[in-house]
């Protein structure tokens, strides 16, 4: 089931599809799921097995082949902490960082594949 995630930036309004890539098992996604959970966000979490993480798919949304893996509409974010910040800052509303805290964040920002 897919979910969707709505975003208002000014006068501008994006749909955008957030996608969280995780393993049985893996210690690390379930920040990131938490973060999406605490914030009311809408996603969809896809398990893979540790052959998938292996695969050159995966590997193209993280050179290591690890989870936890957010994509978006610009593409795959990796590191569990950087993208615990980035979902803090996409629903500033929430309150998961008091307002000092983000421009902390930005410097934080999670990586993004290059492919």
């Amino acid at each position: 089931m897919a979910r969707w995630l709505r975003m208002d930036i000014g006068c501008l309004s994006i749909m955008s599809r957030l996608r969280v890539y995780h393993r049985v098992r893996a210690g690390r996604p379930i920040r990131v799921v938490w973060a999406l959970e605490e914030v009311g966000a809408d996603y969809e979490l896809v398990t893979m097995s540790a052959e998938e993480g292996r695969s050159a798919e995966h590997r193209a949304r993280h050179p290591l082949g690890r989870v936890p893996v957010l994509e978006d509409e610009q593409g795959p974010m990796f590191e569990s902490t950087a993208l615990v910040f980035h979902v803090a800052e996409l629903y500033p509303e929430a309150g998961l960082l008091p307002p000092a805290a983000r421009m902390s964040a930005r410097s934080c920002r999670a990586g993004r594949s290059s492919q």
